[in-house]
This record gives structure tokens, sequence and C-alpha cells, in this order.
């Protein structure tokens, strides 16, 4: 069997790895845009902050490509697919599969502000753009970070500890941090904690446009101008599907899937940030390695195994506080469950009760055992008997 993979990245390695580790006969083909062998995303914060070195962030050496005969062709990306003859098409010529997966990721999204195509203008996504703002960040005195989710606050982080005598400031155009993921008060502590290591964040921004010549200098707010030789755009990111035009596939947000993570085509599938599963497009990493071990089973056995979907986690680090947040934290009905806040100056704590069972958790402050948090959660564990420790922000579920 020859699979042809489009992506390079933890979904796609990942079913790599489990397709070899089951067939040892399989063909593995993988397909890249970019120049680089698959590396840790989110090890690019630590590159960028100069705590790590790049061959740090590369999670397999060259060898165990080949030990593992897996065929991965950088710089060579798939322009079109071809359902009726199972034919990728990519920029070094056509290929034919007998199973295609479809785990080519996502691209930042850049909202349409007027400059944002001058010099000194950058996203955070790929290698390539943390080298280029390491470079600039180590020389800049302005640098302003647009957008004040989790990526947009760990570059702040990052590139203050690069440079530590830049001032660097985030903008949010809603009216407090991570709206999806706090409450005011959660959004307040947090917008606390980064004052007092030196990034101020302003949220309820209104951007006009990026002013300068070449290079950008400064960012119209309306009405005041703020001095920016180096901003990082951090909006989101969206499905790299463009490829995917003239494919005749079911696309929604992402590429829509069944519970065996097939495509509307027989013998296709899809998978991680690129992959719409009962209407949730996930974009974080567990859902793509839990994606690429159902798949690996369906591809080498079709119908073998189903796909649930994923508990939601997020773990972040930033600056020396840790955000942690798991399952459903803030529903959009309370009326069945308990939600219970607990705020201090710098730490704050919300968690959602539903009958004696906790399926909800956000924290920010002190690190927490990410992984016992989701065995509670997941298991419906009977927490009636510690509720009321739970309240305490010293309680570390232990």
């Amino acid at each position: 069997m020859k699979v042809g993979i489009v992506g390079n990245n933890v979904s796609a390695i990942t079913l790599a790895k489990r397709l070899r580790d089951r067939d040892p006969s399989a063909e593995i083909v993988v397909f890249s845009k970019e120049s680089f062998p698959y590396y840790q995303r989110p090890k690019l914060i630590d590159l960028l902050a100069g705590e790590c070195e790049e061959k740090d962030i590369y999670f397999y050496p060259p060898a165990w490509y080949e030990k593992n005969r897996i065929d991965v062709r950088l710089s060579d990306p798939v322009l079109s697919v071809d359902p009726g003859s199972m034919t990728l098409k990519t920029a070094s010529g056509e290929i034919k599969a007998d199973r295609i997966v479809i785990a080519s990721g996502a691209s930042s999204f850049v909202p349409p502000i007027p400059g944002s195509g001058l010099g000194g203008v950058f996203c955070h996504r790929t290698l390539d753009d943390c080298r280029a703002i390491k470079s600039a960040a180590a020389a800049s005195t302005n640098t302003v970070i647009i957008g004040g989710g989790v990526l947009g606050l760990e570059t702040a982080g990052a590139i203050r500890k690069l440079n530590p005598n830049a001032t660097v400031t985030v903008l949010e155009v809603m009216p407090w941090l991570l709206p999806r993921q706090l409450d005011p008060e959660g959004a307040a502590v947090l917008v606390s904690l980064l004052a007092a290591r030196g990034i101020p964040v302003r949220t309820g921004v209104a951007i006009k446009g990026l002013l300068g010549g070449k290079k950008v200098g400064e960012i119209d707010l309306g009405g005041e101008r703020l001095p920016a030789d180096l901003v990082v755009v951090s909006a989101g990111v969206r499905p790299e599907l463009g490829f995917l035009a003239s494919s005749g596939l079911a696309i929604k947000k992402g590429v829509v899937v069944d519970d065996f993570l097939e495509t509307s085509s027989r013998g296709i599938f899809c998978l991680g940030d690129a992959a719409e599963h009962r209407g949730t497009v996930y974009g974080i990493i567990k859902p793509a390695i839990d994606m690429a071990d159902v798949a690996a089973s369906n591809i080498l056995a079709a119908g073998s195994k189903e796909y649930r979907g994923s508990l939601v986690s997020r773990n972040t680090k930033i600056l020396d506080s840790y955000l942690l947040s798991v399952g459903d934290f803030s529903p959009a009905d309370e009326k069945d469950c308990r939600v219970v806040r607990v705020v201090e100056k710098s730490e704050y704590r919300k968690f959602t009760v539903r009958g004696n069972s906790l399926v909800g958790l956000l924290s920010i402050g002190r690190r927490l055992p990410e992984m016992k948090v989701q065995q509670m959660i997941g298991s419906k564990t009977d927490i009636s008997s510690i509720l009321d420790k739970m309240r305490s922000l010293d309680y570390n579920f232990s």
C-alpha cells in the first residue's frame, strides 16, 4: 500500500510513525512545503527567547526517517489533489497513491489592516518566521504584538526575554484577553501579571493601519499613533486548504470528516488542524495525535476504529506564570452546573462542576498537573469530598 501524506507536522509524522509501526511494508511519502524536517512548533517560543538552539526543536534525527523508510520530500508542496485518480500534483510532479491523507495544518491569518505588507511586519507560525522575528527583535526599540491570544502573549514574553531593553506592547481588539478562555476577572489578573513584567496590554483597540515608508514605524489607533519598528500579527490561524480548491471534497471550516476520519471521497483521510470533525476544528496538538492513531488504523483496516473527539486541554507558560485550561470551563448555559471562581492578585482559578463531577478548569498562576486534571474530568471522578479544598489556590490536585 502506498500512502501519500500532505503535510509535515505533528499529525502527519505521528501518522507516518503509526503506519510504520503497524505495517512494515507500507510505502509512506510525506510532502512538505517547508524546507525543514518536522520540528516541534511550541518550541519556537523557546528558540525566539534564546532559550534553546535550532537543533533542539527537531523531533527526530535524520537517521530515524531512513531507518523507518519514511520518504519526506522537503520543499515539495502539494498543489492539487485529484480524488478520482488518487493523484497528488506537487511542485516536482505527480504521484498516485492508494490512500491520501490531508494533514496540511494551518497558516497564520492576517486581518485586512492597511500597511500589513510593510517591512518589519511578521507572523509567527514557522521556523522561517521565527528566524526573521528573532533577527528583527534583537535590534527593536518598540515592538508591538497585534493579538492577545496565547501565541501573541507567548511571543511578547519571548521577545521581552530576548531584548529586555525593548518596549513590548500587546494590542487586543476584544474587550479583554482570551475571551474564549477567560472571563473579565481572569483576564484582569493576566494583564496585571504581564504589566508587572514590563509588557503593557491594551484591549478594545481599533487598529486603523500600519504606517511607514518601506518599513513600519507607527500604528494608527485612530487619534493616536503608537511607535513600532517591529510588529508581529498574531490574529489566529486558518486551515491550509487552498490546494484543495478543485478537489470536490466537502469543506466547511475545515475538511469535513466522519468518525473514521475519512473525507467525502473514499480513500482520502484528513486530520489535525485541517480536519473538521462533528463541526469542530481543534487546532491543538492532542487531538492531532489522537486523530493520527485513529487514521492509521482505518487506513490499514477500513472502519476499524472510530474517533469520538478529544478532551480539549491547553497548558501554556507565559513568562513565569502558567495558564491551564481543560474541558468545558466556560459553559454556554450555567443553569445545570456550578461555576466557582477564586481571584487573588496574581492568581486565578475557575472550575465548573456538573453534578459531583469536574467538567472544566481554568487556572492562571502556579503550575497544576495537567494529566491529573484531564483524568479527573475524563473519568467523571466524584469530587464532592474535595470540592471545598479546590476553592483554595493552595490545592494542587495531586
